[in-house]
């Protein structure tokens, strides 16, 4: 008698639990849209999961949880599912606040001498995350390169590779700035979080900067 009556009520904890989750997940989706600074998000999103666990809570110890249907509770399980999966698609296509980002040298169809070149530009919001990428033209990958550093007054700058040492001499590459300010989930989401070094595209939903063509000489 004990065991069938404590099954039903560890599945009906688990779909509980499982919800709860999700509403987790579907809130913080949610208010990503509309928190952008990072400290704001989290603080929010530790707000609405600590009132939602001791609304769990609280509904355990009075036993409404364990008296209510398995297909009642697995139905609001699924719906909760469904609901964080609709909020965090909305969330992928949410446009990234704008912002102005150039790149002032290499200038367009400059020859640059050797693998090494200091990529310099100008982004109008110092906070900015600033993304630095050279695609040579042959093969057409992109590399992104080390995170450039910005000053206070929206200056920025990276010492770029063109190739290698011994490798890509006489060849083509593009360079191109990126920048975003957005909080993690919104940066993540977008694919605007890139790693350093080889990836197969860059992101559509972005600040994009003047593209510059150059030739590398030696």
């Amino acid at each position: 008698m004990t065991t069938t009556t404590t099954e039903p009520n560890m599945l009906n904890r688990t779909l509980a639990v499982i919800a709860a989750v999700a509403d987790v997940s579907a809130v913080s989706a949610l208010i990503a849209q509309f928190l952008r600074q990072d400290t704001v998000l989290v603080l929010a999103i530790v707000a609405v999961s600590v009132i939602l666990i001791l609304i769990l809570s609280w509904l355990i110890q009075r036993g409404w949880i364990d008296r209510s249907s398995i297909v009642i509770l697995g139905i609001l399980c699924l719906a909760s599912i469904i609901i964080a999966a609709v909020f965090w698609a909305s969330l992928a296509s949410v446009k990234v606040t704008p912002i102005q980002i150039k790149i002032d040298a290499p200038q367009e169809g400059e020859k640059i001498d050797g693998y090494r070149y200091v990529v310099k530009g100008t982004v109008n919001d110092p906070n900015a995350g600033v993304y630095v990428v050279v695609r040579p033209l042959e093969p057409l990958d992109y590399w992104v390169q080390e995170r450039p550093t910005v000053d206070a007054t929206g200056n920025w700058q990276v010492n770029a590779y063109f190739g290698e040492r011994s490798a890509g001499v006489g060849e083509g590459y593009e360079v191109i700035a990126l920048a975003t300010r957005e909080n993690f989930l919104v940066t993540l989401v977008t694919g605007n979080f890139l790693r350093v070094g080889k990836t197969n595209s860059i992101p559509d939903n972005t600040n994009r900067s003047n593209l510059a063509t150059v030739t590398r000489t030696r």
